[in-house]
């Protein structure tokens, strides 16, 4: 859709061989699954709680840039007609908490309860399960795709999540408040120890903690964030589109985009800073939109030794056009570059990148971004930069996921390659003949049903179940840590130690979850790094 410079011939050779041996070529087609897909879904207000999406505010949350985190409302919107279901727990294989933690701390109080006493009425319940209790956990599973989650609603001075105060500055009559997942879910972490978690990304099984937070489930799934719904909603192609039929594909007016920050921490401190050296290309098919923020606006009146990579982008890009770097701060402003509550830069967003031919997804916090998903939603081929992304459903745990070759249509770029020179990103996609481009793009079009949960057809569903089987099958039949992460207990008399034999306390399919609550089993779970 969009008119590519042309390129040094011989660098457009070696691109095209490149590309060629990274694509496979071959389509999965879904199966039907087997039995050990068939699942169950715990009814009762407790256990079930679809009925937040009644409370006020549930459609703004999902709207919003927020709404990233509400993947768990996805897969219940998934599975409740799928063919898979069964309505008889005697029959299932699979047990399917709708456990809607995030929905509920953002939503706070509704319909005479708020979220400490909705998680502790969870905890009440999961106690009591037959089901629950006969395998510890380990064949049930649900969803949660927020990691850490910083909000200004206000929070009851009962919740166990109050005290956790984020030092920046909140908004008038609100407090900041800062909550990991374990923080979130209070008291349930330990029961839920054995539990397969649909995540925003894939953790390595059996790992009980990171650096960052505590991880709960035994085994997670990459089921990646909810995309950006104005751009879900833009994409419309023709209903019957298949691998020979592509004319449908409407054109567009973007070559390459990317909105969002350059100053962020951890995976993608330096890619994102880089990131803002594509300003200087002076394309017009070409929309970096970075945006302003109030770390980068605070730069300008003090002498702060650590400049913001995001000045840093403004100021070159304020010597190339002999401008003050004041003046392109304004005018950036003026355009709607600020991020701040009042901006529509979620609309904007969505909008452009359903007009993109790719779009760039940079390394944030973490290599995992709702950017990625949402470029798929709209149709737009993403363009990689972090090594170790791998994508939803990609990761096979065992024989029953038919993993999504993502391969096949996104482009992942060598991240040392790009922070060298970030211009030869734009050089190797200016090389893409627009004949990779459309085979690209019908490629990503046919595999969207398998990663996208909000597509009716409940491919994604069907693998995301076939993930949790698999996880399930590698849970029962393990209770002792792996090797690597296997610790000797106290010394026993002078000299003595214990092997490496230490078996999960929180495990124990003899004594269920409430052996964590055990003073001596907690200890041991600490060694191991469980979560309690």
């Amino acid at each position: 859709g969009t008119q590519q410079p042309t390129m040094v011939p011989s660098a457009c050779i070696l691109l095209a061989a490149g590309l060629a041996a990274s694509v496979g070529g071959a389509l999965q087609s879904p199966g039907p699954g087997d039995a050990a897909l068939r699942f169950y879904v715990y009814p009762g207000r407790d256990l079930d709680m679809s009925w937040l999406a009644e409370c006020p505010g549930f459609s703004n949350l999902k709207n919003s840039a927020e709404g990233e985190g509400m993947q768990e409302a996805n897969l219940y919107e998934a599975l409740r007609e799928h063919p898979l279901r069964t309505y008889k727990a005697s029959k299932a294989k699979l047990f399917y908490l709708p456990i809607w933690e995030y929905t509920s701390f953002r939503l706070g109080e509704c319909n005479g309860t708020d979220h400490t006493r909705r998680m502790l009425a969870l905890n009440k319940s999961i106690r009591r399960s037959f089901y629950f209790i006969r395998s510890s956990g380990r064949d049930h599973f649900w969803a949660s795709s927020m990691a850490t989650e910083v909000t200004n609603n206000p929070i009851q001075r009962s919740s166990r999540v109050y005290k956790y105060i984020d030092k920046r500055k909140a908004v008038p009559g609100h407090k900041l408040v800062t909550a990991s997942l374990m923080q979130r879910i209070w008291p349930n972490g330990p029961f839920l120890f054995n539990t397969t978690v649909g995540r925003h990304k894939q953790f390595q099984p059996f790992l009980m903690t990171s650096r960052s937070q505590m991880v709960v489930g035994r085994c997670t799934i990459d089921m990646g964030h909810q995309p950006n719904q104005v751009a879900l909603s833009a994409y419309a192609p023709a209903a019957r589109l298949t691998k020979e039929n592509n004319t449908a594909l409407p054109a567009r007016p973007i070559f390459l985009s990317f909105a969002g920050g350059l100053d962020v921490c951890c995976t993608g401190r330096h890619i994102r800073c880089q990131v803002g050296q594509l300003l200087l290309d002076d394309s017009p098919v070409i929309s970096i939109d970075i945006g302003v923020r109030g770390d980068a606006l605070r730069h300008l009146g003090d002498a702060a030794k650590t400049v913001p990579c995001t000045i840093k982008a403004l100021q070159a890009l304020a010597d190339k056009r002999k401008k003050p770097l004041s003046a392109m701060v304004a005018e950036l402003v003026a355009k709607g570059g600020q991020d701040d509550v009042h901006s529509n830069k979620y609309q904007q967003m969505g909008l452009t990148m359903a007009k993109s031919v790719f779009c760039l997804c940079p390394a944030g916090d973490l290599c995992a971004a709702s950017r990625t998903m949402s470029a798929i939603a709209a149709g737009c081929i993403p363009v990689i930069l972090c090594d170790l992304l791998t994508g939803p459903y990609s990761v096979r745990m065992g024989p029953r996921l038919r993993r999504v070759p993502y391969e096949d249509f996104w482009i992942s770029f060598p991240v040392a390659k790009f922070l060298r020179r970030p211009a030869s990103l734009l050089e190797m996609l200016r090389c893409i003949t627009p004949e990779e481009i459309l085979r690209r793009q019908v490629l990503m079009a046919l595999h969207r049903p398998s990663v996208l949960l909000q597509l009716p057809g409940w491919q994604a569903a069907t693998r995301f179940l076939e993930a949790v089987a698999d996880c399930v099958e590698l849970v029962m039949h393990s209770t002792v840590l792996p090797k690597e992460y296997l610790v000797p207990e106290r010394t026993v008399g002078p000299g003595a130690s214990r092997a490496h034999t230490l078996v999960l306390a929180a495990a124990s399919p003899r004594r269920g979850p409430a052996l964590a609550h055990n003073t001596s089993a907690r200890r041991r779970a600490k060694v191991a790094g469980a979560p309690i």
